[in-house]
């Protein structure tokens, strides 16, 4: 039971403190090595280029942690290991235009056109048809986009935020400091009420055997 629920709602897990206290330390861990192989939060390039440094950032911290806790098999694993083409969608091997974020708390997610919407905030369109005003009002209103990506971008750019919102969203007057994160809670109410939860969840060993041995079994 606790495997069926721990599988169909993860968040479930992180309501235990020590649960979610250990899990934030994993994924703040994680993102210590990531900025020090990278050096930056934000990897970029082609889908390729960015699916082998998401490789080569596992297999860095697998090793790490493995010379650590010598126990752990993890760092004797291969990136493609680790990351098979399996868990990436199949359009981003093909795109020119990728990023890889990672987050100090939701640990990686990549980004298909983030030069397009990163041009958006930095020269906004003037016209709410323009490729650049509909890269922003498409993350916006895309479910699951981690609301801090947008706020980064409106801190780096705080003289044009405001004309590239108001474009986009025809909002006359649209003023970031104001009411940018308003527009951000209407879209992603769910992603700020858990943007304090990690995204990973370190599960206790009991319960993570249960989880596997639950994917494992046979369907009827």
């Amino acid at each position: 039971m606790a495997a069926s629920l721990a599988t169909g709602n993860p968040l479930l897990v992180l309501a235990n403190p020590g649960i979610a206290a250990e899990s934030r330390a994993l994924v703040a861990d994680q993102h210590r090595v990531f900025v020090k192989l990278f050096g930056s939060h934000i990897v970029r390039g082609t889908g390729a280029q960015v699916i082998a440094a998401y490789r080569l950032f596992l297999t860095t911290y697998a090793a790490e942690a493995s010379n650590r806790n010598p126990g752990d098999a993890g760092g004797e694993r291969t990136g493609e290991q680790l990351a098979p083409d399996s868990m990436f969608a199949s359009e981003l091997f093909g795109n020119d235009d990728v990023a890889m974020l990672h987050h100090r708390l939701k640990s990686a997610s990549f980004l298909q056109g983030y030069s397009v919407l990163e041009d958006a905030h930095r020269n906004p369109a003037t016209d709410r048809c323009d490729p650049k005003a509909e890269a922003i009002r498409a993350y916006v209103q895309e479910p699951g986009s981690i609301p801090d990506i947008l706020e980064e971008l409106a801190t780096r750019f705080p003289g044009t935020v405001d004309a590239a919102y108001e474009v986009a969203f025809s909002r006359p007057g649209f003023s970031w400091e104001r009411d940018g994160e308003a527009l951000l809670r209407r879209y992603k109410p769910e992603e700020f009420r858990t943007r304090d939860l990690p995204s990973i969840a370190v599960l206790p060993p009991w319960l993570k055997d249960a989880v596997h041995g639950r994917a494992r079994a046979p369907r009827a």
